[in-house]
């Protein structure tokens, strides 16, 4: 039987396009910024840590705890050598040679210039070549238009939806559901 590696400690970086540079975050990469990213109602907006306060620590513990998971590779997105958002893929399973996608861009100054589609693209890479998985998953909610576009940019299809499932801003959405095969493992 084939041993399913671990990506526990794990150092990974990847190069993309735009000048971005993915790296492996780890707890020397959180900073002030990056907090207040996390507790920024227009970032979070669309996710479920706007229901969340987030401290150094809370954040530190977060990226400790992915540098510690056996499923897991949390990416820093650095531009300009400077730390503007994080792409992670989750729930790596070798075994089905699957794995779901999220992202986000905290910096405000990057958005709208392609940054998330580049680092997409690179841990698409990654993901397909490197680690030879089948299939990527990600998820946005309906009015997240941003995510809709940029996942559909990078190959992804909407594959679901998954009706009334998100409370936002006191109404009932949508959850979509994306996926996109290795055509290459086909």
């Amino acid at each position: 039987m084939t041993e399913i590696p671990n990506f526990k400690g794990a150092m990974h970086e990847i190069n993309t396009s735009k000048g971005l540079a993915l790296r492996t975050l780890t707890t020397d990469d959180v900073h002030d910024r990056y907090v207040a990213w996390m507790n920024d109602p227009e970032i979070t907006k669309y996710t479920e840590q706007r229901y969340h306060h987030h401290s150094f620590d809370d954040v530190q513990a977060f990226v400790e705890a992915k540098l510690d998971s056996p499923n897991e590779i949390l990416f820093g997105i650095f531009y300009q050598n400077q730390h503007i958002g994080n792409i992670k893929l989750g729930q790596i399973n070798l075994r089905h040679l699957t794995a779901d996608l999220s992202y986000f861009i905290g910096d405000r100054d990057c958005w709208g210039a392609g940054l998330a589609s580049s680092a997409i693209d690179g841990v698409v890479g990654f993901a397909f070549t490197t680690l030879k998985l089948h299939k990527l998953n990600a998820g946005c909610y309906e009015e997240n238009i941003g995510s809709i576009k940029v996942l559909s940019k990078n190959g992804f299809q909407l594959e679901g939806t998954f009706q009334d499932q998100i409370m936002f801003e006191g109404r009932r959405i949508n959850a979509l559901f994306f996926g996109r095969r290795n055509v290459d493992l086909s």
